[in-house]
């Protein structure tokens, strides 16, 4: 399947301005004619960057005295996001985004606004940004409200590093992430990530963030998870992760039950579910069952008959704990494709 891709030469159409015409003097001086036709025009659009401006809007509160009971009566002036602070609301905006989704650290924002001229320190937007943080909170719980709240989601977590005072050096703490996106199915609900930090790995955070969760969730083989499947929630397993375990085994020793890995299969499925991207709900199913759960039957009856038919060769190169391990995981996907209506 193609990626589709970007033409450099065209620019995006809200990039677009109008331009006036260029004339010029003929190249060829004209053989005494006065009489024209107007020819094609030729048109090169080149794009140009804009750099951003900082601009300061004054709010004038006007007041009036009352002459009679030196009573003051004043407009009302608007309310800012930090009180009594110089940041409006769009270089609040600005700074939270550079920071959290592009990445870019406070102190690279510092020395991008002093090259305009502006002087914010580090320490100053720090403060700002957990003041921030305060005001969207409501908006962070609602979105997390939204996401435990749809019948399917995709999960993950990753390590960070966070400064640990005291101890000269950073500590990992882990950064949870819940996904709800249905494009792939045609539905029509917004995409929406919750994310969750805490300060280790252990199993009672997933448990807590996905307390009112029922559905169907995708997620990785971590041990966590576990006890969260049963009643509510239902395993949608990853055939990645089976595939993962083939490849350490070929890394630590050569063997033929981990070398003859289901990559066919793997292969086969990725093109099934590139086939299906984008339909509805129910042709996803009927097609599935067609064609990825022969293959995945396919894929059981190879892991056992290796098992079975090679057992000294497979324990001497961890094969067969593997072939358990990956046996399991077929299960899960068997109940992944039988239970998932997408």
């Amino acid at each position: 399947m193609k990626r589709r891709t970007r033409s450099a030469n065209r620019c995006p159409t809200i990039f677009r301005v109008k331009t006036r015409s260029m004339r010029r003097r003929a190249t060829v001086r004209p053989r005494g004619s006065t009489s024209f036709l107007k020819a094609a025009d030729k048109v090169v659009e080149v794009m140009e960057h804009v750099p951003a401006s900082v601009k300061v809007v004054r709010h004038i509160e006007k007041r009036l005295i009352c002459k009679d009971c030196d009573t003051t009566v004043a407009g009302e002036m608007p309310k800012l996001p930090i009180t009594r602070g110089k940041p409006g609301p769009s270089l609040l905006a600005h700074i939270m985004v550079a920071k959290f989704d592009d990445h870019i650290p406070l102190y690279r924002l510092s020395e991008m606004y002093e090259r305009m001229g502006i002087d914010i320190s580090r320490s100053v937007m720090a403060d700002w940004v957990g003041r921030v943080s305060l005001l969207i909170e409501p908006l962070v719980m609602l979105v997390k409200a939204y996401v435990v709240g749809t019948d399917r989601i995709h999960t993950d977590d990753t390590p960070v590093d966070v400064l640990d005072p005291g101890r000269g050096t950073t500590a990992t703490g882990r950064l949870w992430a819940y996904v709800f996106d249905g494009s792939g199915y045609k539905d029509d609900r917004p995409k929406a990530v919750a994310y969750y930090y805490s300060a280790d790995r252990k199993g009672i955070h997933p448990e807590a963030h996905l307390a009112d969760f029922s559905g169907v969730m995708h997620a990785d083989g971590y041990g966590g998870y576990k006890k969260l499947y049963g009643n509510k929630i239902t395993e949608a397993a990853c055939m990645a992760h089976v595939r993962r375990k083939f490849h350490d085994v070929i890394k630590l020793k050569a063997s033929p039950v981990a070398r003859g890995s289901p990559e066919p299969y793997r292969r086969a499925l990725r093109t099934v579910e590139a086939r299906i991207h984008g339909m509805t709900a129910d042709e996803r199913r009927a097609l599935r069952q067609q064609h990825a759960r022969p293959l995945l039957d396919s894929l059981k009856a190879w892991i056992e008959g290796d098992a079975a038919d090679r057992p000294a060769e497979a324990e001497a190169g961890g094969g067969h704990a593997l072939c358990l391990i990956a046996m399991g995981g077929v299960e899960c996907l068997h109940r992944r494709w039988a239970c998932r209506d997408r």
